[in-house]
């Protein structure tokens, strides 16, 4: 809940919505504005980790990704994010 809060606090949009057969869906963005990424995943937790990676990839400025270590960062729990920290 606390990578959500700092993402909201960060004033980046999202949704995460699931459906009956376990298929979750992370969309960044917003209806109004629209949307610059989702995906679609087969737990809630990889739905979170790939919000985070996004968040990394698209809003590399915000205070949500700021306020992120290197160790953070660089670990498995940000897993693509090698292609964004260089």
């Amino acid at each position: 809940m606390k990578r959500l809060q700092g993402i909201q606090d960060s004033e980046i949009n999202f949704q995460i919505s699931c459906f009956w057969d376990n298929v979750w869906t992370a969309k960044l963005g917003d209806e109004l504005n629209g949307f610059i990424d989702e995906g679609s995943f087969d737990s809630l937790e990889d739905a979170l980790l790939w919000l985070g990676d996004a968040c990394v990839a698209h809003y590399p400025e915000s205070a949500y990704v700021k306020s992120l270590t290197l160790t953070q960062l660089a670990g498995s729990e940000y897993r693509n994010v090698a292609k964004w920290v260089g």
